[in-house]
């Protein structure tokens, strides 16, 4: 398995805890702000569990509005939101 999706209990939980709010600046803009909650506050858990296959479909996804937001027209063309692109994503990968 990739060192990639491993993590130590400490690191888990300082992800879990982190999230990102919006608050109005001055002049009544709302700006991204990045934060984390006490573990004090946290009472239970819900654990979701995905379909793996769910999974990859979703990085694909992902992975193409990157290329749209990045204007990587060349990779665009490469992996194309459809299933031959997604076929060659998940190959390449």
């Amino acid at each position: 398995m990739s060192k990639n999706y491993l993590e130590s209990h400490d690191t888990f939980l300082q992800h879990c805890l982190e999230g990102r709010y919006n608050v109005k600046d001055d002049d009544g803009r709302l700006i991204e702000k990045k934060g984390s909650y006490n573990k004090e506050l946290v009472k239970r858990a819900v654990h979701l569990i995905r379909d793996p296959f769910d999974n990859i479909v979703s990085r694909f996804h992902l992975h193409y509005d990157y290329l749209v937001e990045m204007n990587q027209t060349d990779q665009l063309g490469a992996y194309p939101r459809s299933r031959e692109g997604f076929r060659k994503f998940c190959s390449d990968e």
